[in-house]
């Protein structure tokens, strides 16, 4: 499967160094990143407290205090566990589709920039994911109206966490990869926090679309990088255009 990410001009460094970053989830665009429904309302605590108001004997409502309290440290562990999950794992973001003039305006500069092209089934690509990932992964976002929600601590999952976002994204059509931190092939420590950068192996790079406002230096650094500097073997060039009749991008593929 040719997964796609958009990289804005000076993200060159991708190309030439072969290096690519996985970011914390904290830091992405959509404010809901991270942010679980999981309150002190849940069933258990309105059952528990809904049976201490209706006690009349003091050490009964004392015990089921004690419950709520229970829950709502357990409440607290796991909302902490998940913010240092959040700090501890980057995600590589990729896109299923090449041609999108929301997505080149938003992660390509105003379509100046480029987008690589990472084919998942590539062997190097599935041999850095059995040492550093989940053998599933890139995995496909699901997009929903609703905010996911669990009525017990336990229920959380992968999908709730990782891979639920508003319907409004799916114009994306995101796939993901995460990963843990320090896992990383190198750490950048730059003033506005850590960049933490993962291998991005040659061979699964097959395509490198430039923007249709590309500028003639990055058209040269890019056929420089690939096809002498630091060669990827299986790759090809293209560059978008806009349509002559339609609000839409072509990809002419030779």
């Amino acid at each position: 499967m040719l997964l796609y990410k958009y990289c804005p001009p000076e993200r060159i460094d991708v190309l030439q160094s072969g290096l690519i970053a996985y970011s914390e989830p904290l830091v992405f665009n959509d404010p809901f990143e991270f942010e679980l429904i999981l309150s002190n309302s849940s069933p258990e605590n309105v059952a528990l407290a809904k049976a201490r108001d209706l006690a009349t004997d003091k050490a009964e409502r004392s015990r089921l205090d004690r419950q709520i309290e229970h829950l709502q440290d357990l409440e607290g562990q796991v909302r902490l566990t998940l913010e240092q999950a959040a700090r501890g794992v980057g995600i590589l973001s990729l896109s299923k589709t090449p041609d999108n003039l929301l997505m080149w305006a938003h992660y390509a500069k105003n379509h100046t920039g480029f987008l690589v092209g990472i084919d998942t089934a590539d062997e190097a690509w599935l041999e850095q994911q059995r040492r550093l990932g989940r053998p599933e992964e890139p995995r496909q976002m699901t997009y929903s109206t609703v905010r996911p929600s669990r009525a017990r601590l336990t229920e959380i999952t992968h999908d709730d966490i990782w891979f639920t976002k508003s319907e409004e994204w799916r114009y994306e059509q995101e796939w993901r990869v995460p990963r843990w931190l320090k896992r990383a092939a190198r750490i950048l420590e730059l003033p506005d926090g850590p960049i933490h950068l993962f291998e991005l192996p040659a061979s699964a790079i097959r395509e490198v679309i430039l923007g249709c406002r590309a500028s003639e230096s990055l058209r040269f650094e890019v056929n420089q990088t690939v096809f002498f500097e630091r060669p990827c073997p299986n790759v090809k060039v293209f560059e978008a255009e806009l349509d002559p009749k339609h609000y839409r991008l072509n990809i002419p593929r030779l």
